[in-house]
């Protein structure tokens, strides 16, 4: 068993709906990581700010607070795009698919480090493209380990860059994070919730 600590940033009232009903998976084709339960490894910081917007937002609730959920996850089936392993596999389904996925709109790396247009503006949150490409990748990892008698997928990880960086040149972004999407929820071990 490979166990990480994973944080989920929400509102009170969302908190006490996960701890007595469970997650949700979030299925907008838009999700970054695909479909999946969304998680910041060890990023209890940003976490904590994810909260507070939750908080701030339309549909939320005027007694919300923000809340935090540790959870302790089993990533030993997971796709860890940390590792590189599964990266020829993306490639490939991105070749395999691209007539379909060029007309996919979805900003660029480029736009952390320039100033966006109103069109990207728009786009700023959606990632249609990367959610394509995972749920494909999880399909066919699915499918390769069934064939050879491996249990599934249950989550993606990956390093995800945002924020600004303290040099036009440099690589150091102030709010890059590892991001996992959980798939299958019985990798999910314990819940806590934390206050912020």
């Amino acid at each position: 068993m490979l166990l990480i600590n994973c944080y989920h940033g929400t509102t009170s009232s969302r908190a006490e709906s996960i701890l007595k009903n469970g997650f949700k998976a979030s299925t907008a084709p838009r999700m970054w990581l695909g479909t999946g339960v969304y998680f910041f490894q060890e990023g209890f910081d940003l976490c904590c700010e994810w909260a507070r917007k939750s908080c701030k937002r339309p549909n939320a609730k005027a007694t919300d607070t923000p809340v935090v959920l540790h959870a302790q996850i089993n990533m030993e089936h997971g796709i860890d795009l940390i590792a590189n392993r599964n990266w020829p596999t993306l490639r490939n389904i991105y070749k395999a698919n691209y007539v379909n996925l060029k007309s996919l709109k979805q900003n660029g790396i480029d736009t952390l480090v320039r100033p966006m247009t109103v069109a990207e503006k728009k786009l700023d949150f959606d990632h249609p493209l990367d959610h394509v490409l995972i749920d494909r990748l999880v399909d066919a990892e699915t499918t390769a380990r069934a064939y050879n008698g491996f249990p599934g997928p249950t989550l993606v990880r990956a390093a995800f860059v945002e924020g600004e960086t303290v040099d036009p040149r440099s690589w150091l972004f102030d709010r890059a994070a590892v991001i996992v999407s959980v798939v299958d929820r019985s990798c999910i071990l314990s819940v806590t919730p934390i206050k912020c």
